[in-house]
């Protein structure tokens, strides 16, 4: 059910195909209801709305002080987050016609996560006349747990009591927290603690800087993170590596900002299957990389393609077909092409079978740039 800027409620029904809604509007005119299921068309309907000619009372507004003046202790941004206790100030209206009188507010919690407790749960509100309102005489206290799920909103109910009839009000109290995860990582292995590349490698020691992100919804301070080199298989110390700086230094991650922390050292033991000595360590140069040989024909000359090295350019050399192409020629004289990419790095070719009318096998270099 649905009075725009007013109200919005729903339930499901039971076996019996019946529901019961609890309408908080505060203004006489009409609702709208719909009724909807899977794979049928919803109900739509409208519903007249009439001041009551008794009192009625329900939660105007919420207020949140979470001051660090007892008995609240929180951080005082008005927010409930986790791990803080907080003042709670429900403001209860009477929207019908007649005054309400010993008017007592009962706070209860619906939280299958444990993750609020309702440490005071009564507030007098006394007399309560047509149209009036009223903060209570005290507030009703809540203590947010410092594990509670992230952007949760547990149930809360408010039944309002007097002398002349209960009525019930459920609201929602939205918790904060800060989550905070590996954003990214910076690999420092730098001369002399190794070969200045960026990758972990056996026999270095590497400064290791994470970058934390925080997901949530409000701040984290005081951040510090240790670090520890882990087995995949088993999840236990690795032998092979020792951590001689665990900890970083993180401090106030804000809501959705990165913070990279100081530098942890972390010395890797050469494996039996990386073992490297000092003079196999260096990558191999342009000039003793391995050219791959292309295939040779019976007369040992090279078949379609051959890739000439030169220290500027890649030239290619191919041989026509001796039978007929699409223009008809039948030369089979070698044709060249000199490019003028320069190969700083690496270069491959790939070949596609002959088409079934005889053209030369279509070919393409190509050069990866460092």
């Amino acid at each position: 059910m649905l009075k725009a800027g007013e109200t919005y409620a729903r339930a499901i029904t039971g076996a019996s195909g019946q529901a019961q809604i609890v309408v908080g509007a505060q203004t006489p005119g009409f609702l709208t209801l719909t009724v909807h299921k899977s794979y049928y068309r919803p109900y739509v309907a409208t519903v007249g709305l009439t001041g009551a000619s008794g009192p009625y009372l329900y939660v105007q507004t919420i207020a949140v002080d979470d001051d660090n003046i007892a008995p609240s202790m929180g951080d005082g941004d008005g927010q409930a987050d986790a791990g803080e206790t907080v003042e709670l100030r429900l403001t209860l209206r009477n929207g019908g016609g007649a005054q309400a009188t010993s008017v007592v507010g009962t706070l209860s919690e619906n939280d299958p996560y444990n993750a609020i407790t309702v440490l005071q749960n009564t507030v007098n509100y006394g007399t309560l006349g047509a149209g009036g309102s009223s903060q209570g005489s005290s507030a009703f206290l809540v203590s947010v747990g410092v594990n509670a799920p992230v952007a949760y909103q547990p149930v809360m109910t408010l039944v309002a009591t007097s002398a002349q009839g209960t009525w019930p009000d459920p609201l929602v109290l939205p918790l904060r927290r800060p989550y905070l995860e590996h954003y990214s990582h910076v690999v420092d292995d730098a001369a002399p603690r190794g070969n200045g590349n960026g990758i972990v490698e056996a026999g270095e020691e590497i400064y290791y800087r994470v970058t934390l992100r925080n997901a949530g919804q409000d701040r984290a301070t005081a951040v510090t993170g240790t670090l520890r080199a882990l087995q995949a298989s088993d999840h236990q110390p690795h032998p092979q590596v020792t951590v001689t700086d665990n900890s970083a230094t993180f401090g106030t991650i804000a809501q959705d900002a990165q913070v990279q922390g100081d530098a942890s050292r972390s010395p890797w033991a050469p494996s039996s299957t990386r073992r490297r000595s000092s003079s196999s360590s260096r990558s191999p140069t342009r000039s003793e990389r391995r050219t791959p040989v292309p295939r040779r024909d019976g007369a040992g000359r090279a078949r379609q393609l051959q890739r000439v090295r030169v220290p500027s350019s890649i030239r290619l050399t191919w041989r026509r077909s001796s039978s007929v192409d699409a223009r008809g020629t039948t030369s089979s004289a070698p044709r060249a092409r000199a490019g003028s990419t320069r190969a700083s790095t690496t270069t491959r070719w790939t070949e596609r079978p002959p088409s079934r009318i005889g053209i030369c096998p279509a070919s393409r270099a190509t050069t990866t740039r460092s």
